[in-house]
């Protein structure tokens, strides 16, 4: 699953235990309706994080997790989770090449 838009949050690494590790960042889509998505990257993965600023524009390869939880008291919970496996960051702008007409547009026949 892909995930693309803005990044406006990138939380620090969470030493959760000496063996889980993890650190939070949020997506807002570009959708009809922008979506706020938190996604995650844990252990080894934390790292994918580094060189992304809140503001760049990127697409996270995620995986979908869920789990099951039970309380003392017995009571059952779901959790649902993106983990991501890989971040991208999306290329802004144009290239000066781009903007510059080309020879035989301007040069060429015109239409009328």
């Amino acid at each position: 699953m892909e995930v693309t838009g803005k990044v406006v949050m990138i939380g620090g690494i969470q030493e959760i235990s000496e063996k889980f590790k993890k650190r939070e960042f949020v997506i807002e889509t570009k959708d009809q309706y922008p979506q706020e998505i938190i996604i995650q990257a844990t252990q080894d993965r934390v790292d994918i994080l580094n060189g992304i600023v809140e503001g760049d524009e990127i697409t996270a390869s995620c995986n979908l997790r869920g789990r099951r939880w039970e309380s003392k008291t017995g009571d059952l919970r779901w959790f649902l989770s993106l983990d991501a496996w890989k971040v991208q960051k999306e290329e802004k702008g144009y290239q000066a090449e781009d903007m510059e007409p080309k020879t035989e547009d301007i040069n060429g026949d015109l239409p009328f």
